[in-house]
């Protein structure tokens, strides 16, 4: 049976989209706010900002220049097991902050909870261990696509060769890459914990701090 991507027939020489059956769309929402954070961000610069952010909720910031008053940018990194509390304080270059996770928007199913984010594999709500991923990027239209694809795949993303990897290498090419990412994943010995892991690429970015 078709499903997800299966449905969706792409036709690059004549730049169209089209479906397998009625009643399938395609939703922008895991890319198209990075997109537009960066062009807003652009046409401030353009117009003589010299430091400003650009604040998408919770999931997309995008900042250049230096905060008034403040010798970098500051966030907090939200507790995905206690959305109102902070996990942990990050301190951040000029930049894209992007963030991903199930905790803002569900749906509960009989006894399940069913995040927004979709699993393009199964074309059903992703069912991942990880519950929340925070990256630092120089833009937020490639912060969207990675921090959704860590919330999929989890830390295998991170290892040589894996998606992380070609993603940052599709996007730079021969450039020096700079990347960051905080990754939460349920501790499975022990319930309600989060296990962290912190990766970063080319010179450090993003500070983590408790």
């Amino acid at each position: 049976e078709a499903r997800g991507m299966d449905l969706v027939v792409l036709d690059v020489e004549k730049s169209t989209v089209g479906f397998l059956r009625p009643g399938v769309a395609l939703d922008l929402g895991g890319i198209a706010k990075g997109y537009i954070a960066d062009c807003v961000a652009e046409h401030f610069q353009a117009h003589g900002a010299t430091a400003g952010a650009v604040v998408c909720g919770r999931s997309t910031v995008v900042t250049w220049g230096t905060p008034p008053n403040e010798d970098a940018w500051r966030f907090q990194v939200v507790d995905p097991l206690n959305p109102t509390s902070s996990y942990a304080h990050a301190i951040a270059e000029p930049g894209a902050v992007s963030s991903s996770g199930a905790y803002e928007r569900t749906v509960r199913h009989g006894a399940t909870d069913y995040g927004h984010v979709f699993d393009p594999r199964q074309g059903r709500p992703a069912r991942s261990t990880v519950q929340g991923v925070t990256v630092w990027t120089e833009s937020a239209f490639l912060g969207d696509v990675l921090s959704t694809t860590l919330f999929l795949l989890g830390c295998e993303a991170l290892a040589p060769g894996g998606a992380a990897e070609r993603l940052l290498q599709a996007w730079f090419g021969g450039e020096e890459q700079r990347f960051a990412a905080l990754v939460l994943e349920n501790d499975s010995a022990t319930p309600n914990q989060l296990n962290a892991t912190f990766h970063a690429v080319g010179e450090l970015p993003l500070r983590i701090e408790g």
